[in-house]
């Protein structure tokens, strides 16, 4: 490049001390001293970390749950086929695929929080109504629900902790 035309440099709002917070809506750590921004940060640290570390462990035993129950007898008390647990063991990641996109969007909706608060009631409940199961429609239909509804925790749990969290 010559003189008169430099080349291009690549600049950046992340410079110490000068973060850009205009398109943020409540810029909640602007108003705070460095004392109290600390405090939040140390409050959502241990409030938020350990809820969301709850959120995937018992994320992780829902989906190894069916196998576990196949081991104790659910074979046997549904009088399921391996076509039938087959189907109902995808059906979790199906519904869990297909509502990922439009519960990270419904956060624009509504706050992360409510939906966070009410996909884990949901999830809860959902998890708690498959003692209820006689058929293996029943069981395919409800692993649907479970997939939908932890779709929608796990876009809530990423954006609380996204937003929820203030900038070092």
């Amino acid at each position: 490049m010559s003189k008169d035309n430099p080349e291009p440099s690549i600049t950046t709002d992340f410079e110490l001390g000068k973060t850009d917070t205009s398109h943020v809506e409540n810029p909640v750590e602007s108003n705070l001293d460095e004392k109290q921004r600390r405090k939040l940060k140390w409050k959502l640290d241990w409030f938020i970390l350990p809820l969301i570390s709850a959120v995937y462990f018992f994320g992780s035993m829902d989906r190894s749950d069916l196998a576990n129950a196949l081991i104790a007898g659910l074979e046997e008390d549904l009088h399921l086929t391996p076509q039938d647990y087959s189907n109902a063991s995808s059906m979790f990641l199906v519904s869990y695929v297909v509502f990922q996109l439009p519960g990270t969007l419904l956060i624009k909706k509504i706050r992360a929080p409510v939906q966070f608060c009410g996909a884990m009631i949901l999830w809860g409940l959902f998890t708690v109504l498959t003692v209820l199961v006689k058929t293996s429609g029943q069981l395919i239909a409800i692993r649907f629900l479970i997939g939908a509804a932890e779709a929608f925790v796990q876009g809530g749990a990423f954006c609380m902790d996204a937003k929820g969290k203030p900038r070092s």
